[in-house]
């Protein structure tokens, strides 16, 4: 993780120095300047600059001082939720620490809570699901490493919440809940969904609807839990091989932002179309030799062609399940040189 503090005072530069070695003693990376004439070592650009230098490579900012400096400082920056990096301010001597952008997804709130209980300071907390005590579907996305579809819905979940409204939601068979559901959820069985008109909360790696006519709109929180099995004639290009893994994903209403891996043999190790593919999105690419793909479990879609070729009779949906899918959602499907499978692992979800 990392962290940038800025000081504007010398009792300042004291109470960010204090809030460094608490950071470092967590193994944050931590950088730490002081905006001050006073001092010999001022930062010598605009407090503008100095946010601009840190907001996209920083997981928190942190000012010593005012918090309409804060304010100012980070007010041209700000994009959304999901994006911007949890800013706190800490007045100069150190006695409230007081979050004040993306409390949190960001992490702005908790890291708030640690440092009044590492430097005793007081955290001022105002966001309304903390102060009421009640559950907030995006501290339970972020501890789950769940993905929102949808921030606008996720505010209308937690104005629910606050309105008293127990709000439904349903889970996807392959996942595992634990701890203790809180009472502002109802978890439904998706067989039971029909005749509930009041779904509020999907969560899991498909698009499921709402029933027709209910008015509802579903949130989805969606984990990374999907693999990818992906073959490819040599020399395919990667738009050949996005054109289509996405329609596989559209057809099946599987989320992109599921997919956890791709996974190959090792004779595609370094194929430049699959390699371009996988880069493009972020998306982690292992490969197998034939012995360790001729070892998955399962029934899989053999071709007498594919074993000449590379010496196993499958490769899309066997890698899939060597790189730890538990159950294929879709089997071998080929297009223009592209074979491609879809895989899901075990997961789970914890209420703490």
């Amino acid at each position: 993780m990392k962290a940038a503090i800025l000081s504007f005072t010398a009792n300042g530069r004291k109470t960010a120095g204090k809030v460094r070695k608490a950071l470092s003693s967590e193994d944050w990376l931590v950088a730490e300047n002081v905006k001050c004439k006073e001092e010999a070592d001022s930062y010598e650009g605009s407090l503008k600059e100095w946010t601009g230098e840190h907001w996209k490579v920083s997981d928190v900012l942190i000012y010593v001082g005012a918090a309409g400096i804060a304010v100012r400082a980070v007010a041209s920056f700000v994009v959304s939720k999901k994006e911007d990096p949890a800013v706190l301010v800490i007045d100069e001597l150190g006695k409230y620490c007081i979050p004040i952008l993306s409390g949190h997804i960001g992490g702005a709130n908790e890291l708030a809570e640690k440092l009044s209980q590492m430097l005793s300071m007081e955290a001022v907390i105002t966001t309304a699901t903390d102060l009421n005590q009640k559950w907030a579907v995006d501290i339970f996305a972020k501890k789950n490493r769940l993905y929102i579809e949808d921030m606008k819905l996720a505010k209308l979940v937690s104005a629910d919440i606050l309105a008293g409204r127990q709000v439904l939601a349903e889970i996807e068979p392959e996942c595992s809940l634990t701890g203790q559901i809180p009472k502002e959820l109802k978890f439904i069985h998706e067989s039971d969904r029909s005749n509930s008109k009041a779904l509020k909360i999907h969560i899991g790696i498909c698009k499921n609807d709402a029933p027709a006519g209910s008015g509802t709109q579903v949130l989805y929180l969606i984990p990374k839990a999907v693999v990818l099995g992906i073959g490819c004639k040599k020399g395919t290009t990667a738009e050949k091989i996005e054109k289509h893994v996405t329609q596989v994903l559209e057809d099946y209403g599987i989320f992109p932002e599921a997919v956890k891996l791709a996974a190959s043999i090792d004779l595609k190790k370094e194929e430049p179309g699959l390699c371009t593919y996988c880069e493009k999105y972020g998306i982690p690419f292992q490969t197998f030799s034939k012995e360790e793909l001729e070892q998955a479990e399962g029934t899989f879609t053999g071709s007498e062609f594919v074993k000449q070729t590379t010496g196993v009779d499958n490769v899309c949906e066997r890698s899939a399940m060597c790189a730890g899918g538990e159950k294929i959602l879709v089997h071998k499907t080929a297009h223009d040189g592209v074979t491609v499978a879809v895989a899901v692992e075990k997961w789970r979800v914890d209420f703490e």
